[in-house]
């Protein structure tokens, strides 16, 4: 009777490791990024910045990435050097697989990342400071399979940038 109770406890103590295990190495190796690019030239202050070419570089200035903002929404998108951009018009199993390309890439890149430079319709700014925030899934709560709750873990990047594309230059962050 002793035995089978450290058997069923042991089973159990080391389910919950493997789970728990598998969420952290699934959220160091797969990470997301969202990055804030904002226009203070725009009339409403606080709109996106559309149609501009990114490039990310590292403190020596070489390039890491390129990407791009969308003329509709201003949304970044990155480009993977195989996959390119995962969009919207891709179909559901294209964008499942360009999303996996882009999750296991984003890390070999992302924390090394010091600067982009913006190209606008308008002009370029070479130079300016990028900081990504870096947070991970709570391991605690992935597997509860709640569309509000769970889902596999990742490593989010955010990063906030505001430009000034008349006078084409940075608008210093304040918080």
């Amino acid at each position: 009777m002793m035995r089978a109770l450290v058997v069923v406890i042991g089973t159990c103590v080391g389910l919950a490791v493997g789970v728990l295990g598998y969420g952290w190495w699934h959220s160091s190796r797969h990470a997301t990024v969202s990055i804030t690019l904002r226009d203070a030239a725009e009339p409403k202050r606080f709109e996106q910045l559309k149609g501009a070419q990114l490039a990310f570089l590292d403190e020596d200035g070489r390039v890491l990435a390129r990407g791009k903002t969308d003329e509709k929404f201003g949304v970044v998108w990155i480009s993977h050097p195989s996959a390119g951009y995962c969009g919207p018009d891709l179909a559901q199993a294209a964008y499942a697989e360009c999303f996996r390309a882009h999750t296991t890439w984003l890390l070999t890149w992302i924390r090394a990342a010091r600067y982009i430079s913006v190209a606008t319709p308008r002009c370029r700014i070479e130079g300016v400071p990028i900081y990504f925030s870096e947070n991970r899934d709570s391991m605690w709560t992935w597997w509860i399979p709640l569309p509000h709750v769970g889902g596999t873990p990742y490593t989010h990047f955010d990063a906030f940038v505001q430009v000034n594309s008349a006078t084409c230059s940075v608008v210093p962050h304040r918080g």
